[in-house]
């Protein structure tokens, strides 16, 4: 009975120090091993590695705040900086300003994707670098096979699309069925015709991206210029007004009328 104690007594026992201290290290080792990745600073990274500037990353971050590792962001900088884009830092930098959003793309389902749609449009890789440069937000966007499907076709050549896409961004935002196809409808009523419209659109490349009413506006003007739709000088007419605006139209006329001493209609024509 004596003996039976003893041994009940050594079983509880504390255990040594030496299968704590083994137990400890058991317990932190799985610990670490669970643990997520330490969190990475993306103001810094925005800076250091993207080329920004420390304003620019203030405000780019917020967009970018949820990334928990840089191994994303690194393959889409690898990818803009290799063979196919030949990126330079300042242009990476310009386009990460501009949509950091670009950094949480996948590379082969997002990038090279929409690389592969522009190229089959018949766009040259200069043309994509320009694209990509100018509009980041939109190239990674879906809609960008339903806006070149339209436009390149419009407009009749790639080079005329970037050229225009130079002057006016919104080519690619403004809503086809509300605003764009609405505006073509109303000039072709006026008499002009989509071969002209599309060339009225190099000098003025705002003039189916603005809102109808505007446009609108714009033909009103026009009319009062004194020349018929549908005749060259009412296209003449149309690119004027669109060009100058309301306020620098009107006094145009009135230095014309001054100076020549003629009417508000041959000083629109002189314009013209």
């Amino acid at each position: 009975m004596l003996l039976f104690h003893k041994q009940l007594l050594s079983l509880r026992l504390p255990a040594s120090p030496v299968i704590f201290s083994l137990r400890r290290a058991l317990l932190s080792t799985s610990a670490a091993t669970d643990a997520p990745p330490a969190p990475f600073a993306i103001d810094d990274y925005l800076v250091t590695t993207c080329g920004l500037t420390p304003e620019q990353a203030l405000k780019a971050a917020k967009h970018v705040s949820h990334c928990k590792s840089t191994s994303n962001a690194e393959s889409v900088l690898a990818y803009l900086a290799g063979p196919t884009l030949r990126f330079s830092k300042a242009d990476i930098a310009h386009i990460v300003a501009r949509d950091p959003r670009i950094l949480n793309c996948s590379v082969d389902d997002t990038l090279k994707a929409r690389v592969a749609i522009l190229r089959g449009y018949g766009l040259s890789e200069d043309h994509v670098r320009t694209f990509l440069r100018m509009t980041p937000g939109v190239f990674r966007s879906v809609s960008i096979q339903e806006k070149l499907g339209f436009w390149l076709p419009f407009l009749g050549s790639p080079e005329k699309f970037i050229r225009i896409l130079k002057g006016n961004y919104y080519l690619l935002t403004s809503d086809l069925e509300r605003v764009v196809k609405p505006n073509i409808a109303v000039l072709r009523e006026s008499g002009v015709s989509a071969a002209d419209i599309a060339k009225m659109c190099v000098p003025n490349s705002r003039l189916l991206t603005s809102s109808p009413k505007t446009l609108m506006s714009i033909l009103e003007r026009a009319d009062k210029l004194g020349v018929p739709r549908g005749s060259l000088m009412f296209r003449q007419a149309v690119t004027t007004t669109t060009s100058l605006g309301v306020e620098t139209m009107a006094a145009k006329l009135k230095l014309f009328e001054e100076i020549l001493g003629g009417s508000e209609a041959e000083g629109a024509l002189g314009i013209t």
